[in-house]
């Protein structure tokens, strides 16, 4: 008896385990093959579409968050009120509202871009310049708590990118 045969025998006589007997199909072993490299392929050219939205996305959404409060996020805290003194420098020097956090000009929350390497496989999201790294990170010798917009961007649209995915490799089994 083939694998194909046992197979089909299996999941005929177990249907609570195997697969519905309408939904078989007997393929030779050079045909499964054939339909894997069909369906790697088609995932490959997925990938790049799904990593490309999957970044926009943090794009848009780390910079929505510029120049509002954030709640909790993941492994992300709540970003804490503005020290009185920044206020009183960014009411100083004519930024209003002051009370935004990371907000003075936009040039940071501008600055926000993406890259997908040529392959489709790895994309980088980032901001220009050291002020970008320190808010991310923040500076506590400096007084400079962690006010995380990229880190936390990804958190939020996680669930969107992982169904993206999902959606992407049903459609190429499918086929």
């Amino acid at each position: 008896m083939s694998g194909c045969e046992h197979l089909a025998r299996f999941c005929n006589s177990n249907p609570q385990r195997g697969f519905p007997k309408e939904d078989l199909v007997t393929l030779s072993i050079l045909d499964f093959v054939t339909k894997l490299a069909e369906i790697e392929a088609e995932i490959e050219l997925g990938q790049r579409s799904v990593l490309e939205r999957a970044a926009r996305r943090v794009q848009q959404e780390a910079k929505r968050e510029i120049g509002h409060y954030q709640q909790a996020a993941g492994p992300f805290p709540k970003w804490p009120k503005l020290a009185d003194k920044t206020v009183e420098e960014k009411t100083r020097l004519g930024f209003a509202p002051p009370d935004n956090p990371l907000k003075r000009t936009g040039e940071m929350r501008d600055s926000i871009g993406y890259h997908v390497n040529d392959e489709g496989t790895e994309a980088e999201i980032g901001a220009n310049g050291v002020v970008p790294v320190v808010q991310e990170l923040g500076a506590p010798a400096r007084g400079i708590p962690a006010r995380d917009f990229l880190g936390r961007a990804v958190v939020r649209k996680a669930p969107e990118f992982v169904a993206d995915a999902a959606e992407m490799l049903k459609r190429s089994l499918k086929r």
